[in-house]
């Protein structure tokens, strides 16, 4: 997916930019003035700003710097008209390079990708990917008294469905496995007085 630029160019004619950086793979949203930069930055996952600062009102500079310091995640490219910068405006860190609107469409290119690759994360590298796999099987060994790494047993708790404080407060006491069952003794006990009964006296 292609990364998305906001393009602010107040003066309302940015179609060759625009299809300048299209066609180096990137997508572009426009802006004229600082409410509709606002709204773009809402709506889109905006990568970077290019500002053209072709129109020469302060005013204007403060109000687009208000905005992109709302984002300070996202850096700013500044091309500026020779005659019409507002020099006298604090731009702030943001602005990571300034080109003249002049610049050859290559170099505005090269500007853009080296400031995008500059605010990706580092891919990690293939000694520190190791390191990290070593690190983690360490952690799961333990050495035996001869001091030779045998892998740790896992032991996991037994998975029970109800506790037995929960049992009992569902089914009422629980019976211990050498209590009779309720009425077991009396019933042996009546079966051997029928069976007494139905034996002959002895003569």
């Amino acid at each position: 997916m292609p990364e998305t630029l906001l393009i602010i160019d107040g003066r309302g004619h940015p179609d060759a930019l625009v299809e300048a950086l299209e066609a180096g793979g990137y997508f572009c949203v426009y802006a004229r003035g600082p409410m509709k930069a606002k709204a773009l930055l809402r709506e889109h996952p905006v990568a970077l700003i290019v500002w053209k600062d072709n129109t020469g009102n302060a005013d204007l500079s403060k109000d687009l710097v208000r905005i992109w310091k709302s984002h300070p995640r996202i850096p700013v490219v500044q091309l500026y008209a020779h005659g019409l910068r507002t020099g006298a405006v604090e731009l702030g860190q943001q602005v990571r390079a300034t080109l003249p609107v002049e610049a050859a469409e290559a170099q505005l290119l090269d500007v853009i990708g080296a400031t995008l690759a500059a605010q990706r994360p580092a891919a990690p590298r293939e000694l520190e990917v190791l390191g990290a796999a070593t690190a983690s099987r360490r952690s799961r060994e333990r050495p035996n008294s001869a001091g030779v790494p045998v892998p740790a047993i896992s032991v996991r708790a037994p998975e029970i469905g109800v506790g037995l404080d929960e049992r009992r407060t569902l089914l009422g006491p629980h019976p211990s496995a050498n209590s009779e069952r309720p009425g077991l003794f009396s019933r042996v006990r009546a079966r051997i007085s029928r069976l007494r009964a139905q034996q002959p006296a002895e003569l």
